[in-house]
């Protein structure tokens, strides 16, 4: 099973309409998708059909979709630490790390986890999402072992194959008060006939110095930035700063901003100059299934596998 973990270089930059996008994309082919958000502030008692948990399910190809719904919601579209602490609940990684743990007892080809925020947007006091990635990237390594003798005898037992159930994580009724401000990503949008699938690179541009492949249980973390002025900065510093706590990143997607300015359209191929992290391409500002198409086109899965 693969799996994605979608973060960014800030807040309202399409990280939710890239995620859909690369699970209709992937599951179109027949190919069984959980689309996952852990944490989601900004969202009313009551959910709805336009919060990006749910378009994130509404685009999984995996029918048990209560396997889907984040472990913490909170009602202030404010930074996860401190609509945590406004609420009096303490957002801790565990129940996170357990809940995404049940996936890989499912059967799925890919599971797509997107953070909330940036990538170093604060969680707690002391974590950031990088800490999140960084904590399922080693999870995911300590799951490669060889599973031990015990647990092959309790599945020739006749054990139960269900999932085990989630530890005890804070619900939507717990997490405190829950405002919807997220967007309908649905809508049509313009289109921009210089970021279609041909805007990708090909398989053979990713900067030298990116990581061979690993085994596919092993996280790829994508960051999503807008294509706009200042992109170049958000990338050298997201990137450094998560090379500097040893958290392996496997791609940069740009996206077209609600308003393009003067460098929308040339910043991708200047990606190479600030960092090593290989630029995987950048999509126009359009529907999910257009995106999609693009994406599935492009052969964007192969080559993020390719380059990781």
């Amino acid at each position: 099973m693969k799996r994605i973990v979608v973060t960014g270089t800030g807040t309202s930059i399409g990280k939710t309409h890239f995620t859909c996008s690369l699970a209709r994309a992937y599951g179109s082919q027949k190919r069984r998708v959980a689309a996952f958000k852990p944490i989601e502030t900004g969202v009313e008692p009551a959910g709805g059909e336009y919060t990006d948990s749910a378009q994130l399910a509404a685009v999984s190809s995996f029918h048990v979709k209560r396997w889907l719904d984040p472990v913490y919601t909170f009602r202030e579209p404010i930074s996860p630490h401190l609509a945590a602490r406004r609420a009096g609940i303490s957002l801790e990684l565990q129940p996170i790390r357990d809940a995404i743990r049940i996936f890989d007892t499912l059967d799925l080809d890919l599971v797509l986890i997107e953070l909330a925020g940036g990538l170093f947007s604060p969680l707690n006091d002391t974590e950031s999402n990088a800490d999140l990635a960084l904590a399922l990237h080693r999870d995911a390594v300590a799951a490669a072992v060889p599973v031990p003798q015990p647990v092959a005898l309790a599945a020739e037992s006749g054990g139960s194959s269900r999932p085990p159930p989630a530890t005890d994580a804070p619900s939507a009724a717990s997490s405190g008060t829950w405002t919807a401000s997220a967007p309908n990503l649905h809508g049509d949008l313009p289109s921009a006939s210089w970021s279609r699938a041909d805007s990708f690179p090909p398989g053979d541009s990713s900067p030298p110095g990116a990581t061979a492949a690993q085994d596919d249980a092993i996280p790829r973390v994508i960051v999503v930035a807008a294509d706009r002025i200042g992109v170049l900065h958000e990338i050298a510093t997201t990137t450094r700063a998560a090379e500097a706590i040893g958290l392996p990143l496997a791609g940069i997607v740009l996206m077209m901003p609600a308003q393009p300015d003067a460098s929308t359209g040339l910043n991708g191929p200047e990606i190479p100059y600030v960092t090593i992290v290989p630029y995987l391409g950048t999509l126009r500002r359009a529907p999910i299934d257009a995106l999609a198409s693009d994406i599935k086109l492009s052969g964007f899965m192969g080559r993020l596998y390719a380059a990781a």
